[in-house]
């Protein structure tokens, strides 16, 4: 490493270590601002702009304005949603061992939260979600065990909340991913996901990505494009459905050529 390089990496270390002392030294933001900066970062994220230090900067700010939540529940659930979307960045990086240790964190935190605060609708949501990264970062045995749990928590926070929009997508994915044996039913999968409407940029976003899943399960390749193609258009860069528009394509080109 030449001189220029080692100036050039010591700015960055210091300039690093300078942003995360300012973080440790706020205390006038609020706990609303820390979820508006959430969501914001969130949207970075599945826009999969994951390799920005801002991004990590802006969840390392939103988790110290959480933990000084007065509210003690409410501050570890926004906790446990920082660590699920600091497991998303990580995935987005294909750093699987990373991404499962904050999946794992946000698991903990949830289940502390249910035992401790009783049964919460959002909380069994979350857990829903991190359960469905959890099934993807380890193996056959672990997703053979706990697979169920991707349709007992959101029907328990359905349970709690009918118009749980992300426990309804949940509750979806689990019947596309499920055997039938199990409870799989793609069609109710797709009638689940087509009752779904909701403001949230992000919930509409795994609406579409999931009934384009499920349609391409289904082998209704028309419908499968059109879906990613709606996930896409909120999304543009989300490399996961690219991946997935791409196969789907060529499957539909493939069928469109044979005699």
């Amino acid at each position: 490493m030449n001189f220029l390089k080692i100036i050039g990496v010591f700015v960055i270390i210091n300039t690093l270590s300078f942003q995360v002392y300012s973080i440790e030294n706020e205390t006038g933001y609020s706990f609303e601002y820390g979820k508006r900066l959430l969501l914001e970062t969130r949207d970075r994220i599945y826009n999969f702009d994951v390799f920005d230090t801002s991004v990590n900067l802006n969840l390392a700010r939103c988790n110290l304005i959480f933990s000084r939540q007065s509210n003690k529940q409410l501050g570890l659930y926004w906790n446990a949603k920082v660590s699920y979307l600091c497991g998303l960045v990580n995935m987005g990086k294909n750093d699987k061992k990373i991404a499962l240790s904050y999946f794992e964190e946000s698991r903990s935190i949830l289940i502390n939260i249910i035992k401790e605060y009783g049964e919460i609708s959002n909380a069994y949501t979350l857990l829903a979600d991190v359960y469905v990264q959890l099934l993807w970062c380890k193996g056959l045995g672990y997703k053979l065990a706990n697979l169920r749990k991707l349709k007992v928590y959101p029907e328990k926070a359905l349970s709690l909340d009918p118009g749980n929009v992300r426990a309804n997508n949940s509750l979806a994915l689990f019947c596309i991913k499920a055997p039938q044996t199990l409870g799989g039913n793609i069609d109710r999968a797709i009638e689940l996901l087509k009752s779904i409407d909701s403001d949230d940029k992000a919930e509409m976003f795994t609406t579409y990505y999931t009934l384009g899943t499920a349609y391409w399960q289904k082998n209704d390749l028309d419908n499968a494009i059109k879906y990613m193609h709606l996930a896409l258009e909120l999304y543009p860069n989300n490399k996961w459905v690219i991946d997935d528009l791409k196969l789907i394509t060529e499957k539909y080109s493939s069928t469109q050529s044979t005699p």
